[in-house]
């Protein structure tokens, strides 16, 4: 169903919300980006991983200050072919994280192990999170407030190592006219140890804006209060990224269901099941509209 959005700011435009017969039709998806695949029963072929390093010195980074930042680690033609996605997506006015419905938007999951058997150990496991964003500048979308990932459980050991990280790859240019992303790091957050709410206090004078080109891959544990800036009809590049989610194996799931295989590809049912789990679980951070939202049910149900 075709649905008008009102918004005084920026002309109306149309959010499409596919049918449950559509979006149970891989060919449907197929045929708004036919340079894609979909393997309906998913795959356990092995592929070769990112050419990553992770060193000393970056360990000590994502002890310290919560993150890290690898710049330009994705290859452009990637970074290209999965814009294209989302671009296609956005311009049938479609949710830019049912791009997770294509075999290509879960390659780099299964790409990220020499980035993540460091951190998270030889048998870390995906979380059933992630989300793909369009920031249109021209109608200064914002990203994400301020937030922790993960506000119950313990995602730290004492030492600041990470149970579980987030990892945010940029498919354009994020600047600060755009939307980059903020990062308030772990040693200059009062609250890092003994918040008590989802509220943030944050300290303004030790924030830190990350702009990062296409291709470069940052990773945060999920502790570290960060956000997506809002962006400005000052530019006019929007800014396209994508986040997966990740945690140790040996301590207790923080959602569910857990990918135990991320190196894996998963089927498409089961793909579209955790895309609505997704409109579901962030709708506290992406207001849904009805039709949408109505849809993620049926899709679940």
């Amino acid at each position: 169903m075709a649905i008008l959005i009102e918004d005084t700011s920026a002309p109306l435009i149309t959010e499409y919300i596919p049918s449950l017969e559509q979006v149970n039709d891989p060919n449907f998806w197929l045929q708004l980006n036919p340079h894609f695949t979909i393997t309906p029963a998913g795959s356990q072929d092995k592929i070769a991983p990112l050419p990553i390093e992770v060193t000393t010195e970056m360990m000590g980074y994502l002890r310290s200050d919560g993150y890290i930042q690898l710049d330009n680690i994705i290859s452009s033609k990637m970074v290209s072919n999965l814009r294209k996605g989302i671009l296609a997506l956005r311009a049938k006015g479609i949710n830019p994280s049912f791009v997770f419905v294509y075999d290509e938007f879960w390659t780099i999951s299964r790409q990220l192990s020499r980035l993540l058997t460091p951190v998270l150990g030889e048998t870390y496991q995906q979380l059933p999170d992630f989300w793909a964003w369009y920031l249109d500048p021209q109608r200064e979308d914002a990203g994400w407030e301020p937030h922790r990932d993960r506000i119950h459980g313990e995602p730290i050991y004492p030492d600041g190592m990470p149970k579980s990280v987030t990892v945010w790859i940029a498919l354009t240019d994020a600047t600060p006219l755009n939307g980059c992303i903020y990062m308030l790091p772990a040693h200059l957050d009062d609250d890092y140890f003994n918040f008590k709410t989802r509220e943030t206090n944050v300290n303004a004078h030790g924030i830190r804006a990350l702009p990062a080109s296409a291709g470069t891959l940052l990773m945060w544990n999920q502790r570290v209060v960060h956000w997506g800036g809002t962006s400005s009809s000052r530019t006019h590049e929007p800014r396209i990224s994508m986040a997966i989610e990740f945690q140790r194996a040996d301590v207790p799931p923080f959602n569910t269901p857990m990918i135990k295989a991320p190196e894996a590809l998963l089927p498409f049912d089961i793909r579209l099941m955790l895309i609505a789990k997704q409109f579901s679980q962030y709708n506290h951070m992406y207001k849904l509209s009805p039709g949408l939202a109505e849809l993620a049910n049926s899709i679940l149900d």
